[in-house]
């Protein structure tokens, strides 16, 4: 063989070595990563928070006690740690203290719900939905008001309704508002379903590997390492002061101005969130409705034999609200308006609702008319900001003021 041809044959081998070596390197850090991440993650509530994913089903229903329960959540809150800008109360929830029983001729409601219902994208207390419904009661009504904030990031009905189970059934609650979520509320339904949720390459290797979802996640996040900056700022409360109020420091640097997310994760997010409402994909979709359908039910039931009025607040997604994120997303998915139904959602649990005469103030029309005047979202977030809050407080503030004379629910 000749000599040059030779050497190239070597150089190629020798290459061939080399590739395989660094690719069989490589493979055993992935495998290590996932192994590392899969034994760390159920330790660390900071790695949680990360890795989440909206579309992984847990069962909540062996779950004995509330710290077991809120551990399970994405941030497993634990009493007196600061989350976005107030100190836990002693169950580890972000509302005032209080006691199991209530004072005579308190009006207490218990508002549950997701991250809509615990801290809105990070809004202060003050100008949070819960906190602006107390206000706006105790202006209305003779006597003490209490509006309790259960709120958990990152959780579902399946969860909420374990929490009521754990905690909220032995509040002797006059009303229990749960906010629900349509845009990823739905997801936990059926396992067997949520299972098949499409969707695309990005989300199916996120759902395969921890390695993939941390990267990901990470570069999504776009003010998040601010946020935890100014949070860690914020002076330590004082050991005196326990826990279940405001750090007024935390309200006075929050910029409403500044995104969470980058404006593609978000735009990725919201495509994801609207794929729900596919025409080819409405008999998934209610299917998978059919088994939330029963977590609302017992949820109803459960309240009811409590001696409790039980309202379901229908918090719509932004792509449904403000028409230009709508735009960048069929222009993302290279899609057309004629390929959704995006009333889906709403119209199904309204109907559902109804048919079970279980009382619901649906926010959309409302946010729609309104957003036609001004911004109800936060930039790249995906939760309301100050107005979005405000309107749906005063939403619910002329459902309650109107509940004496048994309207029909609002919508």
């Amino acid at each position: 063989m000749h000599p040059n041809r030779q050497s190239a044959s070597a150089l190629v081998r020798r290459f061939a070595r080399i590739s395989l070596f660094a690719i069989v390197q490589l493979a055993l850090v992935l495998i290590l990563s996932e192994v590392a991440l899969r034994w760390i993650r159920p330790h660390s509530r900071s790695l949680r928070t990360v890795l989440y994913d909206s579309t992984s089903p847990s069962r909540f229903e062996d779950i004995e006690s509330l710290p077991e329960l809120l551990e399970q959540s994405i941030r497993g809150y634990q009493p007196f740690e600061v989350s976005h800008g107030f100190v836990l109360n002693s169950r580890g929830l972000r509302t005032k203290e209080y006691s199991t029983k209530k004072e005579p001729g308190t009006y207490r409601v218990l508002a549950i719900g997701d991250s809509f219902t615990n801290a809105s994208g990070g809004i202060p207390h003050p100008r949070h939905w819960p906190t602006l419904l107390e206000e706006g009661l105790a202006k209305r009504r003779n006597g003490r008001v209490e509006v309790l904030r259960l709120g958990v990031g990152g959780t579902g009905p399946q969860f909420q309704l374990r929490l009521w189970q754990i905690e909220g059934a032995l509040l002797e609650a006059d009303a229990v508002v749960l906010g629900f979520f349509v845009g990823d509320d739905f997801l936990t339904g059926p396992q067997r379903l949520v299972r098949t949720f499409p969707r695309d390459p990005s989300d199916r290797l996120a759902s395969a590997s921890l390695t993939y979802r941390l990267i990901r996640n990470l570069r999504r996040v776009r003010g998040g390492a601010e946020e935890q900056a100014a949070e860690k700022s914020i002076s330590a409360p004082s050991a005196l002061q326990k826990g279940g109020y405001e750090i007024v420091e935390y309200r006075d640097r929050f910029d409403p101005t500044v995104p969470k997310l980058t404006p593609q994760a978000h735009l990725r997010i919201e495509a994801r969130r609207m794929a729900f409402t596919r025409l080819d994909r409405k008999a998934w979709f209610e299917a998978l409705f059919e088994g939330v359908t029963e977590t609302l039910d017992a949820f109803h039931a459960e309240v009811t034999r409590a001696g409790a009025e039980f309202v379901v607040l229908i918090i719509p997604d932004e792509y449904q609200v403000h028409s230009e994120l709508r735009d960048a997303v069929l222009k993302e998915t290279r899609s057309m308006l004629e390929d959704y139904d995006l009333e889906r959602p709403q119209r199904l649990l309204v109907e559902f609702l109804s048919e079970r005469g279980i009382a619901y103030v649906d926010l959309l029309p409302h946010f729609r008319e309104a957003a036609e005047k001004a911004r109800l979202y936060l930039p790249h977030n995906t939760h309301w900001n100050f107005a979005g809050n405000r309107l749906a407080a005063r939403l619910l503030l002329e459902y309650f003021a109107s509940v004496r004379s048994n309207p029909p629910p609002m919508g």
